[in-house]
């Protein structure tokens, strides 16, 4: 089977993913609507003994999901031999009984079977022979294995390209779905399933690290002949005439924009592989009989970008989420987050929301995690899984651990959450979002060729605060300015603006359909000399339909194999100042895209709405506690209250602690008292709960 190659189900779908993105549908299109509030539970590390008093906490918590791993090295007995019914040694292989308890309690569940799962277990739950066979390893630009740096056991990492890999973990996943086919909903609580996990080839990342692998390297000379079928770009030198025996990049050496092209076409190649091998993992799932529900899968925070797409990995599975394990203060981060998600999947979803967090990961505080959670919603998630919600082995910080017992604070906080989520019907609310940025993935792979830090993954550089501007090469290659750089600087540019303007915006991936933009009254794209003549026809297409194209800081002269563009430039608004603030402030206000309420500087505001009811988020990004009001927003003559301890407010004079996210909740008063009375230490609790 090719890379690209997918399965494809004539059944009707059991359950399907809700058109408006607000969970998923029982039934098909038109059936009952689960919204998707899951909590993690691993089976497989707890006594059937204890599976009970977790599974009604986790009940009692208000969420309706379960969602587990189900760990390929832990289940195999040997090379192609599974059991799934023992419950001796360290680890519980009855996945069917835990199904059926699952079932019995009416919680539906998500499977997710790898390959790769992680769960802190040691080689990420891939059996030992696998990472002992050089056949099915990764190499880097050497030639040498790739190790992935994971404690408690550093381990060379497998190939998403090796074709031995792919006939060891189709027959796993084949297994896993046939065992447990006759679970799927309405038979079973089964609905949906993850392909593989965080498929961002083990977070190394950077553009020469890996994977070279002879069935890697095969796969690209397949690529580029379909790429340019009448021979390859000019900037290939030497190897323009042998596409069939060319080697990929192994060091970045550019002097000048044509020599760019192989660089750039190798990271492409990367993202189509990436893409491929979900499909190909995916195929395996229904070919086993997972069809007829949802297939997901989750990239790593702040990585998703460097692997593919949410949208083109959604062109082979139904979701794509993100993972986030931040801190209180990555509100930015957690923000950028959520504004990709939302921006760019078809259900806004945080795969793994950290719910306490890994022995070797940077510490979390309840009040980190209550924030991180907070902050996403108010951006636009409308999905997620807490992870862990009960504890196991080098985990710490669940609300429910090992033995189903309850930690008080954890667990009070995480049902007061769920209790405002679902009380608010938070999925189904709407925010006014006129303006959409756009990400352009050509040119976030010349951010990538050109970064300096060689294998050092770019997402984990991310979380220490550096990005592009400060870890990028200043070369021009003959362009004006130092792309790769500016890019980064002009986004930022953009953000400042409309964060000072109080615009409600969303981060879009410029693989988007036109249809996909069509919602958006104005779109924002960083445009420079270099830019993909198919993303100026989905310009085109967006302007025809009546959006509002803005430029800036450059019109695109070039395509990305660096010839003169022949695809006419799209109607647009040209910003080319350094400071593009009273341009777009213009723009927007002749547009009517301001909006009523402009917060004090430093502190952000999203209004949600459906009919009467409404949700309010403030966020203060300051480092004082603030007074806030509200007074662009009509509230008079409506209850107003703290969605997660029920006080009431006064939304004149709204206290916001540093570094805080508070979720309000109104209503007209006419249609009586809020439905969820403060409890006596409401007002304590706001603050230890929120800030």
């Amino acid at each position: 089977m090719g890379l690209c190659s997918a399965a494809v189900t004539s059944d009707p779908p059991r359950v399907c993913v809700d058109p408006a993105g607000q969970g998923l549908r029982l039934g098909g299109a038109g059936g009952e609507l689960l919204p998707l509030l899951a909590g993690a539970m691993h089976y497989f590390q707890l006594p059937s003994a204890v599976w009970p008093r977790c599974l009604d906490a986790i009940c009692e918590l208000g969420l309706e999901v379960v969602d587990t791993y189900v760990p390929w090295g832990v289940h195999e007995r040997a090379a192609g031999d599974y059991d799934f019914e023992s419950a001796n040694g360290r680890f519980n292989l009855r996945l069917d009984a835990f199904l059926d308890a699952c079932a019995e309690r009416q919680l539906k569940v998500i499977l997710r079977p790898g390959p790769h799962i992680n769960a802190e277990l040691t080689y990420f739950g891939f059996p030992e022979r696998i990472i002992k066979d050089g056949r099915c390893l990764a190499r880097g630009a050497s030639g040498q294995p790739v190790i992935m740096p994971a404690p408690p056991r550093f381990f060379p990492v497998p190939s998403y390209a090796s074709e031995r890999f792919f006939e060891q973990a189709e027959h796993w996943l084949r297994a896993v779905a046939e065992r447990v086919s006759s679970r799927r909903w309405p038979d079973g609580p089964i609905v949906a399933a993850q392909v593989d996990n965080e498929l961002s080839l083990f977070f190394r990342t950077a553009a020469y690290d890996q994977d070279y692998h002879p069935d890697a390297v095969a796969a690209y000379r397949r690529w580029l002949v379909a790429r340019y079928p009448d021979g390859l770009p000019a900037g290939y030198g030497a190897v323009a005439a042998v596409v069939e025996t060319a080697d990929p990049p192994r060091i970045f050496d550019a002097a000048g924009a044509e020599q760019l092209v192989p660089h750039l076409d190798w990271v492409a190649f990367k993202e189509h592989l990436v893409q491929g091998a979900l499909a190909r993992l995916g195929a395996a799932l229904r070919e086993g009989g997972l069809d007829g529900i949802p297939l997901t899968h989750n990239f790593p925070a702040g990585g998703h970008g460097e692997s593919v797409g949410i949208c083109c990995a959604e062109r082979v599975v139904d979701v794509a989420s993100v993972d986030l394990y931040l801190l209180k203060r990555d509100y930015g981060a957690a923000r950028r987050a959520a504004e990709r998600v939302a921006g760019s999947s078809r259900l806004p979803m945080l795969g793994e929301l950290g719910w306490g967090g890994a022995l070797w990961w940077a510490p979390q505080s309840l009040e980190d995690q209550l924030a991180a959670a907070l902050t996403t919603l108010m951006h636009g998630v409308r999905a997620l899984s807490f992870y862990m919600t009960v504890g196991r082995d080098r985990w710490y910080g669940a609300p429910i651990d090992e033995r189903g017992r309850r930690d008080s604070a954890r667990f009070e906080a995480t049902q007061s959450l769920v209790a405002a989520v679902r009380e608010a019907e938070l999925w189904s609310l709407e925010r006014d979002v006129d303006v959409a940025l756009m990400e352009v993935r050509e040119l976030r792979r010349l951010q990538r060729v050109t970064h300096l830090t060689g294998p050092t993954p770019p997402m984990v550089l991310d979380l220490f605060g550096l990005g592009p501007e400060e870890l990028c090469s200043d070369d021009t290659f003959g362009f004006a300015s130092a792309v790769q750089r500016d890019v980064a600087r002009v986004e930022r540019a953009v953000c400042d603006v409309l964060d000072e303007l109080g615009v409600a915006f969303r981060r879009v991936d410029s693989d988007l359909a036109p249809s996909e933009l069509a919602c958006y009254r104005v779109l924002i794209v960083p445009s420079f000399e270099l830019c993909d003549a198919a993303l100026l026809e989905r310009l085109a297409s967006y302007v025809a339909g009546g959006g509002q194209l803005v430029l800036l800081p450059r019109v695109p002269e070039r395509d990305m194999q660096m010839k003169p563009l022949e695809t006419p430039i799209p109607e647009h608004v040209l910003i080319d100042d350094e400071d593009p603030s009273e341009a777009l402030e213009e723009l927007l206000e002749r547009l009517g895209a301001l909006p009523q309420l402009r917060a004090p500087e430093g502190v952000d505001v999203a209004h949600y709405r459906r009919d009467a009811e409404s949700a309010i988020f403030v966020a203060n990004r300051g480092e004082t506690s603030r007074q806030v009001s509200l007074d662009g927003i009509e509230l008079a003559g409506r209850w107003v209250w703290d969605a997660i301890t029920g006080a009431p407010v006064n939304p004149k004079a709204l206290h916001v602690e540093a570094r805080q996210v508070r979720m309000l909740r109104s209503r007209p008063s006419n249609t009586g008292p809020v439905p969820r009375q403060p409890r006596p230490d409401a007002a304590k609790d706001a603050e230890k709960v929120t800030s």
